[in-house]
């Protein structure tokens, strides 16, 4: 692993800040009083820009997992699959 500069940790920082305003963007169509086929195609497009977000994020920075970025940690199949076992078992 390369030794990351000040600009990298700020362009990770960049990145991870456009995979959660796309995120934010998303939710803020889902809940909109829009169309059912204007909420599908901007939702579409906010889902291409966050490939392409992952895409180029992940060719400048392999290391990083990028889909845990883009997804949220507590959106992670293993935190939800934790959290599924616990609500059936009355542990939390």
């Amino acid at each position: 692993m390369k030794q990351l500069t000040e600009k990298d940790l700020i362009n990770i920082v960049i990145h991870k800040g456009n995979l959660i305003n796309i995120n934010d963007e998303i939710k803020a169509v889902i809940v909109s009083s829009s169309a059912p086929c204007d909420k599908m195609d901007q939702i579409f497009e906010l889902y291409k820009q966050r490939y392409e977000v992952i895409t180029k994020a992940s060719l400048e920075y392999p290391h990083i997992n990028w889909m845990d970025q883009a997804i949220g940690q507590e959106n992670s199949g293993s935190h939800n699959i934790k959290l599924k076992i616990m609500d059936r078992l009355h542990l939390n």
